[in-house]
């Protein structure tokens, strides 16, 4: 990946930025911020400082999970920073951009490069906000009335990795925060009808990124192209209040990637010319410090993406399907809309994780990119290029613990039906405890009996629910 400057080196780089969350924080980040933008001559964002073993860069990366409670949460980002022990706060971005975080909902987005960052162990990820909305819409599709939730410690939240992490002298730092609407972002309805914003969030520290992941979605300029060795360069050039930047990034096409023109239909490498705009959908690799993308899909022109319900079964041989069309998507259609599919139509699941059409089941929520055909004498149609499945089938249990078995790491919880439901605890189960302003990770002995909890989870085990998140609520004076 290639660093362009335009103005400043020190940038975010998003189409939508995400509200990132896991403790609150009083402390400011003004007093004692540095400035870490890049040097304005500078062209390779690999390469972090005339003195490698001094500085090195960070990239972030931002995802969310679709949210069943609103129909969009915006936030108003102010600044990102990074918190070491020894170290001052570092400023990733200083700015002000109002996002909807529910966009992220099947993809992540790099939303911050910084280079010249000072080599070292740090603990922490401040996020910076000013204002939370969350909106639901009426049946035309209006914006309602938002709900604005205070904000815990001024608005100074941070997220905290399960232990410290390092910036190596010389090297590229990815950070993954991961936002789940429903699981990570609590808001709890107090006693006289006002809203709580409760952070949690998980963020994945990553010195490399080798096999695939979570999907990356990224816009911009096509400016150059390698049809002998099935590679391309993409350069997406983005603002903020500190400069903007254009960065490249390698692009790996394999044979199998869906290839799309600005009508949708399926071409070849070497149809693709230099200053084609296009959107890229693939996965990221990071090795070596090189940020590069092996790409799933690629869509010249202005993709749009539309929501919808799968109304019938997907007869794989037959030219599409249809769907049930939300409310509410800027576009004007109602009722079915029919989805056509090429052979190269790529299909993912939340995760990123490829899946064949005709296995999806009735009734699954999909999101589609492509190109929206529209006819006064024919059907009207979207020509696909991505397809995204909601297929998650996590299910959310409340109540008080009642009795904890430390050796089976399992525990009971009475609900407010005084249900006994068994709760079984894995390797990979996430836990979090969260008081008035702050939220931590925890560890499964942190539980106590008599602690009110929210958990996520799924298949059954021997009667147990197999956890995949809890949330513990630690009683403050303010719950009551």
């Amino acid at each position: 990946m290639n660093l362009r400057t335009i103005h400043k080196l020190f940038v975010i780089i998003a189409f939508f930025a995400v509200l990132i969350s896991c403790g609150g924080s009083s402390g400011s980040s003004e007093d004692n911020s540095s400035d870490n933008s890049s040097d304005a001559n500078s062209t390779d964002n690999n390469s972090s400082s005339d003195d490698d073993s001094d500085t090195g860069a960070v990239t972030v990366l931002l995802t969310d999970a679709p949210s069943e409670t609103f129909d969009h949460i915006y936030a108003t980002i102010t600044g990102i920073n990074l918190l070491g022990d020894d170290l001052d706060q570092i400023e990733l971005f200083e700015g002000e951009e109002r996002v909807d975080l529910l966009h992220l909902k099947n993809y992540a987005e790099i939303f911050t490069f910084a280079d010249n960052i000072p080599a070292g162990t740090y603990s922490k990820i401040r996020l910076l906000i000013s204002n939370l909305e969350l909106v639901n819409e009426d049946g035309d599709g209006n914006e309602l009335a938002a709900i604005q939730p205070k904000l815990p410690a001024n608005g100074h939240i941070d997220i905290n990795p399960q232990g410290d992490f390092t910036i190596a002298g010389g090297e590229h730092l990815v950070i993954e925060i991961d936002f789940d609407a429903d699981k990570s972002f609590h808001i709890k309805q107090t006693g006289n009808g006002q809203y709580r914003f409760r952070p949690v969030i998980f963020a994945n520290i990553k010195e490399q990124i080798i096999e695939k992941e979570k999907l990356l979605r990224v816009a911009g300029e096509i400016d150059s192209v390698d049809v002998d060795d099935e590679e391309a360069t993409l350069c997406a050039t983005t603002g903020s209040t500190s400069g903007s930047v254009e960065v490249c990034y390698e692009l790996s096409i394999a044979d199998n990637a869906g290839l799309f023109d600005e009508q949708g239909n399926p071409i070849q490498l070497d149809d693709i010319e230099v200053g084609d705009l296009a959107t890229v959908t693939g996965w990221l690799t990071h090795d070596d410090g090189e940020l590069d993308i092996d790409v799933a899909a690629l869509e010249l022109g202005s993709p749009i993406q539309l929501n919808g319900t799968l109304t019938a079964a997907i007869d794989d041989s037959a030219a599409g399907f249809t769907i049930d069309i939300a409310d509410g998507q800027g576009v004007d259609l109602s009722g079915t809309l029919f989805i056509t599919s090429e052979n190269l139509t790529q299909v993912f699941d939340k995760a990123g994780n490829e899946l064949d059409l005709e296995n999806i089941p009735v009734g699954t929520e999909l999101t589609i990119s492509g190109i929206l055909k529209l006819s006064d004498t024919e059907t009207d149609y979207l020509a696909a290029a991505v397809i995204f499945a909601d297929l998650t089938e996590d299910e959310n249990f409340e109540g008080i613990i009642t009795s904890i078995d430390t050796e089976n790491n399992t525990l009971i919880i009475v609900n407010d039906a005084e249900e006994e439901i068994c709760l079984q605890f894995s390797d990979d189960s996430q836990l979090f405890l969260i008081d008035n302003d702050d939220s931590s990770a925890a560890l499964f002995n942190e539980l106590v009996i008599g602690l009110e909890i929210d958990v996520f989870g799924s298949a059954d085990i021997d009667d147990c629910v197999v956890v995949d998140t809890l949330l513990g609520y630690v009683q403050d004076d303010d719950d009551d």
